[in-house]
């Protein structure tokens, strides 16, 4: 069961999340997108509960798992009408059209032809769009994997809630330091956090909790007192910290 989406970060620790998480466990992970490091655990035979704060994410991820034939029809339906303008035309406006099934249709296309892996930003490139990805779609069914819409602005604020789940994980991406972020567009499916409120709410959560980072100095220093699992390029663990790909930041 892979993801018929293109993620905006490519993770690369999914075998060594599978190595921490117990097979069988009930995992919450926080700011789905592409889904492909929790349809991962799913196959590992984790019950997945993804939370997003961005209905249309949520939308697409709903409706897949309830009728993922209708909308890969509708993929190719629509796909061959969508030239270059009507691309970035629907970048701006896809969230606010149709139904459930037209939304759903043109955020697979959008995302599969950006360059960004986001449905409302990148340039258009068609690459990434073809049989493979569109059969991914047709065949999705979900296992163990239940989206979740959080009626939120901040999506840190899902971290609060009650979960009978066994474990967080949150695929952080790229660190930042949030400078010049207020007052800055966001596309409807796109999302952006506080990273050092994060940091305050992992290493004080009471349930066990994984972050994912990207490499970058300063989550090395940001969270010294956690448990840190570098990843290299391949996926697999390394101990040499120029060789590391990704930071798993563990508060257990």
């Amino acid at each position: 069961m892979k993801s018929p989406l293109k993620d905006i970060i490519e993770f690369k620790s999914s075998a060594a999340l599978k190595r921490i998480i117990p097979t069988g466990s009930t995992v919450s992970t926080l700011l789905l997108y592409g889904a492909t490091m929790e349809l991962s655990l799913a196959r590992n035979d984790c019950t997945v509960v993804a939370h997003t704060n961005k209905y249309p994410v949520y939308e697409f991820w709903k409706y897949s798992k309830e009728d993922s034939t209708s909308i890969a029809a509708a993929v190719q339906e629509f796909y061959p009408q969508i030239d270059t303008e009507q691309f970035y035309y629907l970048q701006q406006s896809w969230a606010q059209v149709g139904n459930p099934l037209t939304r759903s249709a043109f955020f697979f296309i959008l995302n599969r032809c950006s360059s960004r892996g986001s449905a409302s930003i990148g340039k258009i490139d068609k690459n990434n769009f073809g049989s493979l990805a569109l059969g991914y779609l047709r065949n999705f069914k979900g296992d163990n994997f239940y989206p979740l819409w959080d009626e939120i602005e901040n999506p840190l604020e899902a971290l609060e809630g009650k979960t009978e789940s066994d474990y967080w994980v949150i695929p952080a991406g790229k660190f930042s330091f949030n400078l010049f972020e207020e007052g800055k567009s966001r596309g409807s499916d796109t999302t952006s956090f506080n990273h050092r409120e994060l940091r305050e709410r992992i290493v004080n959560m009471k349930i066990k909790a994984l972050v994912v980072y990207k490499s970058h100095p300063s989550v090395f220093k940001l969270y010294r007192n956690c448990n840190l699992h570098m990843v290299n390029s391949y996926g697999k663990p390394t101990s040499q910290k120029d060789k590391c790909e990704e930071i798993i930041v563990a508060n257990f």
